[in-house]
């Protein structure tokens, strides 16, 4: 993976990488285990198999790639994504991981459990901020316990300023409205029409 532990976190990406291909029959079981993510993270690939015998729990407290520990939901797919393969969206973390740089100022709009907030937090370090939004109740909830636990943890991070709105380019209220789905996909609430209740920010 591009992340390596030490004081200061530094990249260490590796280029020109988008799969591992091994000489294997194609059966779905085995080829769900050639990923990127376990190439650059061996012991993932030993976490998977061994949480692939156990019963999935409700909730579990796991170790993101830049050392923050967030509690996810292996049972829908954001959590799910996180407890197979050690991170959520590879290619997007590594994008943010080049882009965003120390002391700049960054915004997580549709923050959920906060896996983008934490990774810009600890890229923009002590001198940056991070402005987080996440405006469904319960969600909102749950990453202000990550959040805390982030900045309990003692590790260099960006301070967190949260909020429990939407954004758009209109102030005002609206519904926000959960799929069939929400359970399964927690990160596929909508708008439902409507003024939309936005919070103006400083440029």
């Amino acid at each position: 993976f591009f992340f390596q532990a030490e004081d200061g976190i530094r990249d260490k990406l590796v280029t020109g990488v988008q799969t591992c291909a091994l000489p294997i029959s194609p059966m779905s079981s085995l080829s769900n285990l050639i990923k990127t993510e376990y190439f650059f993270q061996p012991t993932q690939l030993f976490h998977r198999v061994l949480r692939g015998v156990q019963p999935l729990p409700s909730s579990a407290v796991v170790t993101l790639p830049w050392f923050c520990q967030i509690e996810i939901n292996p049972r829908e797919s954001i959590g799910r994504s996180i407890w197979d393969l050690g991170v959520l969206d590879l290619p997007a973390t590594e994008v943010l991981w080049r882009l965003v740089r120390s002391g700049e100022s960054a915004v997580d709009a549709g923050a959920n459990i906060g896996v983008i907030t934490s990774l810009l937090s600890r890229r923009v370090g002590t001198d940056g901020e991070v402005l987080a939004f996440e405006p469904h109740p319960r969600i909102h909830s749950r990453l202000g316990a990550n959040v805390a636990r982030w900045m309990e943890s003692g590790l260099p991070m960006g301070p967190i300023e949260l909020h429990s709105t939407a954004l758009s380019n209109q102030s005002g209220e609206t519904t926000l409205v959960e799929t069939p789905d929400f359970e399964r996909n927690q990160g596929v609430a909508s708008i439902a029409g409507g003024d939309r209740k936005s919070t103006r920010l400083n440029s």
